[in-house]
């Protein structure tokens, strides 16, 4: 091979990268959604481990209730968000909804204060059966969707292993 016909074939494979990062990036989707998964396992994120309830609750683990919100998160179904923008953004998570069946996917992730809207007060009844009233309740962030290091690393790891396969 020639210094020129070495240097086109370089040419080459540096012009194929741009087209090749939206595949390198979602062959990133199942890592993350195990790092997840672990997330959900241990009923903490690796930067904290989520608040505890302040009841006694329904007996189901934090934030997995009904179970949609953790598949969506850790799975390809309803709610669930696996997408390459602008060609080399990956975006793993949930839809953000705020209705519909993953109403909270924010409240749990980020934290809030919910107030009354049309009364003075929030009411509902509590696991003993009381009925319990409120001006405010803040629910403290339960962040599901954050990654450890390791789901980093091993993303980069299969980026880079994805280009030495492809393009060299």
């Amino acid at each position: 091979m020639t210094a020129e016909e070495f240097a086109n074939a370089i040419d080459r494979m540096v012009q194929a990268i741009p087209s090749q990062i939206p595949d390198a990036l979602m062959g990133c989707v199942p890592i993350v959604r195990a790092g997840v998964a672990e997330n959900f396992a241990r009923q903490g994120a690796p930067s904290m481990a989520w608040p505890q309830r302040k009841d006694i609750g329904d007996g189901h683990p934090l934030l997995d209730a009904t179970g949609k919100l953790k598949a969506a998160a850790t799975t390809d179904s309803e709610g669930s968000v696996a997408r390459v923008v602008d060609g080399n953004e990956l975006q793993v998570g949930v839809e953000a909804a705020n209705e519909g069946s993953l109403a909270g996917a924010l409240v749990h992730q980020y934290g809030a204060t919910i107030r009354p809207v049309r009364k003075k007060f929030l009411s509902w009844i509590d696991s003993q059966g009381r009925r319990v009233f409120a001006r405010q309740v803040t629910i403290p962030p339960r962040p599901y969707m954050e990654i450890s290091e390791e789901v980093a690393d091993e993303c980069c790891e299969h980026i880079a292993g994805h280009f030495a396969e492809t393009i060299l």
